[in-house]
């Protein structure tokens, strides 16, 4: 029995190799320059060294799910499947050409989902919608978004430490986000990833 049990995963993973070998191919040929230049650029960054580290969630969380893929029902939609691949195809080139890191990376979420809804049907969808859609963390942030969020966090950090500091008896003072004490000049940095 455990054999007949081995043989069918055996099948159900050939045939999903068989199947998906040529997606796979096209997504490292696609992508393998855009994350070789992150990894030489801003995967070196205390910013966005987590980089890698999502990379690796997100293949983690296709391979956990690629079993429930065969339990779906096959069902499959070309003419969506198809817009939505040529629309993020037509993103990832208007990105690459452009070097627009957010258009680039962001789609990968269409051209992953454009390949199962073609090749699958929604049901494969519905079985990674997560890992899909886990891919938009892999994109780096714009400095003006980060920025933006985090100076009225910078700002409001610097006046709290100045008044505990002040209550402890420590004689300071402040200019922006620059807090000093006696000799001694602190900044509050940037907010790291």
């Amino acid at each position: 029995m455990n054999t007949l049990t081995d043989n069918k995963q055996s099948g159900a993973w050939q045939d999903l190799l068989l199947q998906w070998w040529p997606v796979l191919l096209g997504l490292v040929v696609l992508y393998y320059p855009s994350f070789r230049d992150l990894a030489n650029g801003a995967w070196q960054t205390d910013d966005q060294a987590h980089g890698p580290i999502l990379l690796a969630v997100v293949l983690y969380l296709f391979w956990e799910n690629h079993k429930a893929l065969y339990e779906a029902p096959l069902k499959r939609a070309p003419l969506a499947g198809g817009l939505v691949f040529v629309g993020g195809m037509l993103l990832f080139v208007l990105g690459r050409s452009q070097e627009i890191l957010v258009f680039e990376l962001g789609s990968m979420v269409w051209i992953l989902g454009g390949a199962l809804l073609v090749s699958r049907g929604w049901a494969s969808i519905r079985v990674f919608w997560f890992p899909v859609m886990f891919c938009i963390f892999l994109i780096p942030l714009p400095g003006l978004l980060v920025d933006a969020v985090t100076g009225p966090l910078k700002s409001h950090i610097s006046v709290l430490a100045e008044n505990i500091l002040y209550m402890v008896g420590y004689p300071i003072s402040r200019d922006g986000v620059t807090i000093i004490i006696g000799q001694y000049q602190l900044l509050v940095a940037d907010a790291c990833s």
